[in-house]
């Protein structure tokens, strides 16, 4: 699983040629699941080849899971150097998001992206 460790809520306009085209990064816990979705899928610095083996996404905001996708999708952006990746938000009920979201999740370092075991 990939974990995302997202930031204060900002502004971050990037264009990802209709791929992941949004005005706001970051988290807050007023966000919509929608918006957490776009914060979390991108435009990230990381090894592609790596990402591309990860079956899930895990948003963590506040140093809280807050959102589980499970990844569809990976699409790198020529003009940035970055990836971004699409997917399905899983609810309450799958056993991923259910083992993740609402738990701690310690930052292992100041990288916004960390790998962490799938098991639940």
């Amino acid at each position: 699983m990939i974990a995302i460790f997202l930031g204060r809520r900002d502004y971050t306009m990037h264009s990802g040629g209709g791929f992941l085209d949004r005005a706001f990064g970051g988290y807050d816990a007023a966000m919509t699941p929608a918006e957490i979705y776009d914060a979390a899928r991108g435009w990230w610095r990381l090894n592609g080849d790596r990402a591309a083996s990860e079956s899930y996404a895990l948003a963590v905001g506040d140093g809280y899971g807050v959102q589980v996708t499970e990844i569809t999708d990976w699409r790198y952006h020529d003009a940035i150097g970055r990836w971004a990746f699409a997917g399905n938000i899983l609810g309450p009920g799958d056993p991923i998001h259910d083992r993740w979201v609402g738990s701690r999740v310690p930052r292992p370092s100041r990288n916004p992206i960390a790998y962490l075991p799938d098991a639940t």
